[in-house]
C-alpha cells in the first residue's frame, strides 16, 4: 500500500513515541501497520466463536490483544511514516467490527439488549458518515473523541469480561457506566464528523 505524501502525515503523539520505545522497536520491519490491522480483522471471528461458546477467559485474552493492536498500528504508522489511505479506512472499520461483535454477544447478554443496540447503531452511523466523507474526497483522521470512545469501549468490555470471570457485581456496574460514557463520546465523535 502506498504511503501518504509527506505533507499529509499526521503528527506523532507522545503515546506513539512511548509505544515505539517500549514495544514496537522489537517488531520486525515486516510487521507493517496494515498487517496489524489485518490481524484485527482475522481475530474478530475467533473472538465471536469464543464468546458464543462461553470461553470467556480466551475470548477476553484475544479481545484484549486485538483491542491493543489498535494503538499499535496507529503508533507504528505515525512513527514510521507508513500511514496509508487503506489503513485510515480499515483501522476504524476493524475496531467497529471487534466492538460491535462483542457488544452483540456479551453486552446484550449481560448488560442489556438496548445498550448493545445503541452501541452498534452509533457505530454504524459513524461508519456510514465516514464512508460518505470518503466518497466526497475528504480525508479521515482519528479525532480525540473517537479515540476516547474506543478506549472506553475496550475498558468497559474488559471490565465486563472481568465480571464474567470473577462474578463480582461491582465490575458489572462499572462496565455498564463505562459503556454509557463510551456512547456519549461516540455521539460526540459523530457530531465532529457531521460538522466536517
Amino acid at each position: 500500500m502506498a504511503t501518504l505524501p509527506a505533507n499529509e502525515h499526521p503528527r506523532v503523539l507522545l503515546t506513539d513515541r512511548i509505544l515505539d520505545r517500549l514495544i514496537l522497536r522489537f517488531f520486525p520491519d515486516s510487521v507493517t501497520p496494515n498487517r496489524i490491522t489485518a490481524f484485527r480483522f482475522v481475530s474478530v471471528p475467533v473472538v465471536v466463536y469464543l464468546l458464543l461458546v462461553h470461553s470467556y477467559a480466551w475470548g477476553a485474552a484475544l479481545f484484549a490483544v486485538s483491542a491493543f493492536s489498535d494503538a499499535l498500528d496507529g503508533a507504528r504508522a505515525r512513527t514510521r511514516n507508513q500511514v496509508t489511505e487503506w489503513g485510515k479506512v480499515a483501522d476504524p472499520f476493524a475496531d467497529k467490527l471487534l466492538v460491535g461483535a462483542a457488544a452483540i454477544i456479551i453486552v446484550a447478554r449481560y448488560i442489556g439488549v438496548w445498550i448493545a443496540a445503541v452501541v452498534v447503531c452509533v457505530e454504524v452511523l459513524i461508519g456510514g458518515r465516514a464512508l460518505y466523507l470518503l466518497s466526497q474526497g475528504k480525508s479521515l483522521e482519528a479525532k480525540r473523541d473517537g479515540k476516547i470512545k474506543m478506549i472506553l469501549q475496550s475498558l468497559s468490555l474488559m471490565t465486563l469480561f472481568a465480571y464474567l470471570l470473577t462474578g463480582t457485581p461491582a465490575l458489572l456496574t462499572a462496565a455498564t457506566y463505562m459503556l454509557g460514557a463510551s456512547v456519549v463520546f461516540a455521539l460526540l465523535s459523530l457530531t465532529v464528523y457531521a460538522s466536517i
